[in-house]
């Protein structure tokens, strides 16, 4: 049976990337060692095309195999999602065995040496995607969805534990790397739907089930958090198809219902606004359901209109603690279409996306402190725009944002830990505009003219660090690219107070005669004490752990 589905795997691959994966590399004369090369580059493009959704083309042109590729076979940048995907993947003939150790420990750590900037070991083709790999290790919240796509059963527990101690290696500070295991079973479970191209077909259960009967007809009630993990695990973004937006990682938001399910799966109903589905057609099948205690529903074409965060991160919890998620559920509500109004379905999906779209930043507005800070730097001819907007701000004299404001506050804080949350994930700053962290930054004893400052000095620092990052080794750029807060923090907290608090203080003349000295002795001191303290540490998680910044905070107060 393994290798039947091998076989129908194979017949895929054909149908999608014939003539699109690049084998001019490939120097065997022999037809069937090239068929090879093509079968395992185009398992590299096929899981992208699944579990990213990257077109056919994008997907064929990720592909890095070649010698030299350190065990990665494809990159693929979700720019909008802030998720970078790396691929090796494994032909496996009779479908049962799993990839070599050997292989695994390869690309576990080419993987590390990508992370390093350690570039100069990749080969041309790598090298090609410098740019976008850059792009997406310089974004704060990016994700790594690390793939092993192989036509085998699943792991032993010698590469179990090999992915296993990378993963938890690279999420030591914070969680950001993700493991997707592709296996022969989840790759011909993916024909079925998306290369088929059939509409999805499922038996929804719902408990405490209820009916909308006029105008027109729908269902609501509970469904099993962990039935909507595997519906999505199944299906993956074909299930957001009518959306308005797919799945877009682990956001602030997203990581929240990750730890609710950890924590108090038994809340999560109380705590999340719940999904709309929409569907073709819906048949209750009365034989199999009690009352209405237990519901059972065959909904033709469905698709997730609303609570593609929520059943994207089930999808992920589903990996990392499906216990949990036995224990949860979701309301939901089950509109069929076939007897509604012409584009009925339309205006649910858009009256559905736009009437609760809240972001935590978004309560921040509801802080009477932001409407002062904007008033009296208004005064002093700035706009400050502390509230969401599609507008393109200007970053000049004349203007700055909440985010600005935030991150530079959070760095002239004594406390280390701010500037780390910062990295970290901005968004715990704005957790509750009532408590501490929030409070230690905005308070009625805030003046314009000190956040203003802080501002400033963010910019000239920003700005230092980026033209100081060309031609640097791998360990120095990195240094300069992830501890860009952190530096941030220790050159603001060595600026004198009273440049920074007192109204009248000539800050101007400080900031331009002197701040140039201050922010390079604190790049050149945390570079230094990176690579003594911490000299086989991960660059990019360094700067988001808060116990080794604390560390390297105090060494350097001695120094400078």
């Amino acid at each position: 049976m393994s290798r039947i589905q091998v076989n129908h795997i194979k017949q895929a691959l054909d149908n999608l990337f014939t003539d699109k994966i690049d084998l001019t590399d490939i120097k065997a004369i022999n037809p069937e060692e090239i068929k090879k090369q093509f079968y395992s580059r185009a398992l590299a493009a096929y899981a992208l095309h699944i579990i990213a959704s990257s077109s056919i083309e994008d997907s064929a042109n990720s592909i890095t195999d070649d010698y030299n590729d350190n065990g990665i076979d494809a990159i693929y940048y979700d720019e909008q999602q802030n998720i970078l995907y790396l691929v090796q993947s494994k032909k496996i003939d009779d479908g049962t065995g799993e990839p070599d150790t050997g292989e695994m420990r390869k690309f576990t750590s080419g993987i590390t040496e990508l992370i390093e900037e350690k570039y100069e070991r990749f080969n041309k083709k790598v090298q090609n995607k410098l740019a976008i790999i850059k792009e997406a290790f310089g974004e704060s919240q990016i994700k790594l969805n690390i793939i092993l796509s192989y036509t085998g059963k699943g792991f032993a527990i010698h590469n179990q534990r090999i992915i296993n101690d990378l993963v938890a290696f690279l999420n030591e500070s914070t969680e950001w790397a993700f493991f997707s295991d592709f296996n022969l079973k989840s790759m011909h479970d993916s024909l079925n739907t998306i290369l088929a191209g059939k509409p999805i077909e499922s038996e929804i259960s719902l408990s405490n089930w209820g009916t909308i009967d006029e105008p027109y007809n729908a269902y609501y009630g509970q469904i099993s958090a962990y039935d909507l993990a595997v519906l999505w695990k199944n299906n993956r973004k074909k299930l957001f198809a009518e959306n308005i937006r797919n799945f877009i990682g682990l956001s602030d938001i997203n990581s929240g219902i990750l730890r609710t399910i950890e924590n108090e799966p038994e809340n999560f109903i109380y705590f999340n606004n719940g999904v709309t589905i929409l569907c073709k057609s819906i048949k209750p099948l009365p034989a199999r359901t009690v009352g209405k205690t237990t519901g059972l529903f065959d909904c033709k074409s469905l698709s997730i209109i609303n609570g593609a965060q929520t059943v994207g991160s089930l999808g992920i919890a589903l990996d990392k603690f499906p216990d949990k998620l036995q224990s949860a559920k979701v309301f939901v509500r089950l509109i069929p279409l076939e007897n509604s109004p012409e584009n009925f379905g339309n205006r649910i999906t858009i009256s559905s996306n736009t009437q609760n779209k809240i972001e935590k930043r978004d309560f921040v507005t509801l802080d009477q402190e932001q409407q002062r800070l904007k008033t009296e730097l208004l005064l002093s001819g700035i706009n400050y725009h502390y509230k969401r907007t599609d507008e393109v701000i200007p970053f000049d004299e004349n203007n700055c944002s909440l985010e600005e404001a935030t991150v530079a506050l959070a760095c002239a804080s004594k406390e280390t830990a701010h500037s780390v949350t910062a990295k970290r994930e901005i968004g715990r700053l704005w957790d509750d505009i009532s408590k501490v962290p929030y409070k230690d930054l905005f308070n009625e004893q805030l003046k314009v003219h000190k956040l203003w400052r802080c501002i400033k000095i963010y910019r000239a620092v920003s700005k230092f660090l980026s033209e100081l990052r060309s031609n640097k080794t791998s360990r120095e750029r990195a240094v300069y690219t992830y501890g860009n807060y952190f530096i941030l923090h220790v050159v603001i907290n060595k600026v004198p107070a009273e440049i920074l608090m007192n109204p009248v203080a000539d800050f101007d003349s400080f900031f331009n005669n002197n701040l140039s000295n201050i922010i390079e002795s604190a790049t050149q001191k945390t570079y230094e004490l990176a690579e003594s303290a911490y000299p086989t540490a991960l660059i990019h998680q360094l700067f988001r752990n808060y116990t080794k910044c604390k560390d390297l905070r105090e060494k350097i107060d001695e120094l400078i």
